[in-house]
């Protein structure tokens, strides 16, 4: 299945992709840097670069990966535990402001957000 997952090197993306790899998933993985991609490419993913605040962009990966699953964990979290306080009004941004991924995919495909389970079927 080709699978988009947005907010690859998050949190739960980074976490989610090698079990949707593991599970024969053609995965796309989106990163907002370069060195995110090329993170997600060493995984056996396909890396993109994405700016989720740049509607055409947006459209230009949907469009090149054409998915039939987009799993969306955007966040704007920091690595550092301590620092969680302190990010509350970026990651309300990316949740608000965000081209919301769900309104562009196809009526024929699937949607999922961080709250979906992954049923790995064993």
């Amino acid at each position: 299945m080709e699978v988009l997952l947005v907010g690859a090197t998050g949190v739960i993306g980074r976490a989610l992709l090698p079990v949707l790899l593991d599970d024969g998933h053609r995965v796309t993985g989106t990163s907002r840097s370069a060195a995110g991609a090329s993170r997600i490419d060493a995984l056996g993913g396909t890396g993109a670069v994405l700016d989720l605040y740049d509607e055409s962009a947006v459209h230009r990966v949907l469009d090149q990966v054409r998915p039939e699953v987009l799993i969306s964990q955007v966040t704007d979290l920091p690595d550092d535990p301590a620092q969680l306080a302190g990010s509350r009004a970026a990651n309300a941004r990316v949740r608000r402001e965000a081209v919301p991924a769900w309104s562009l995919l196809p009526p024929s495909g699937v949607w999922c957000t961080s709250w979906c389970r992954v049923w790995r079927g064993r």
